[in-house]
Parts: structure tokens; C-alpha cells; sequence
């Protein structure tokens, strides 16, 4: 499967005319918690590793551009208003990267504590 790198956001995105919440790996982490049959556990940890390895270059990624655009101030950056269309859109490539992942799609099991919204988060990876 397919995913762009748009999971890796905590905030909220804005493309052109709609705002998406992104909080893909705070829901996958919730469901990592709960008490689920072994062959989903195993599938969904696989997947959770697998992410946490491209989430490191996804990252590192960002750092460039940071560093390209930027100026070092204390623990972050400072990007110059005749900067930020440059960096924009070099962030704007980076989120629509896709990756390949092991995972398949799957159903929730019925008797699965999830709240809605972290369905809603999930969608990319479920079955319906």
C-alpha cells in the first residue's frame, strides 16, 4: 500500500481550499495499545516499525529544508519573509512523496475502544 508522507503530520494541512487534521500516528498508536488477535498485532507492528524508519528520513528531510531556508535561532528556525514561498513548496513536495508499506487493508474488529475520530484518522488502512 501506498501512503504519502502527509501521516507523518501532527497539524493541521491546507490544500488549496480545504484544511485536513493529520493525526495518523497518535490513532495508530492507539490501536497498537488495544488487545487485538496476534495475526493483526503482528501485521500492525511491522507496519509501526516500517514507519518509524521512513518517519527518520522524512525528518531529516525536513531538517534540510529547514537549513536551506532558514536561519539557526536557539532550538529552531527563523525563515525570512522572501523565503517562505521557496520553503513552502519544498515542504509541499516532501508531504506528497508516497511510500510503499507492507500493511493491507483490514476491518476493526467489532468489539474494538476506538473513538471515532481516530477511525476517521485511520481510514487509509481500513476496510470498510
Amino acid at each position: 500500500m501506498k501512503l504519502s508522507n502527509k501521516i507523518f503530520l501532527t497539524t493541521q494541512i491546507k490544500d488549496d481550499d480545504k484544511t485536513t487534521n493529520v493525526w495518523f500516528i497518535i490513532s495508530l498508536n492507539k490501536l497498537l495499545k488495544q488487545d487485538l488477535d496476534v495475526k493483526l498485532s503482528y501485521s500492525l507492528l511491522k507496519f509501526y516499525k516500517e514507519l518509524q524508519d521512513k518517519e527518520e528520513v522524512f525528518n531529516e528531510a525536513k531538517a534540510k529544508i529547514l537549513e536551506k531556508f532558514g536561519t539557526k535561532e536557539g532550538n529552531g528556525y527563523i525563515i525570512s519573509k522572501e523565503n517562505v514561498e521557496g520553503a513552502n513548496n519544498e515542504f509541499k513536495s516532501l508531504l506528497e512523496i508516497e511510500e510503499e508499506y507492507s500493511i493491507e487493508k483490514f476491518k476493526l474488529p467489532e468489539d474494538i475502544k476506538i473513538s471515532a475520530w481516530d477511525i476517521i484518522q485511520l481510514e487509509l488502512i481500513l476496510q470498510e
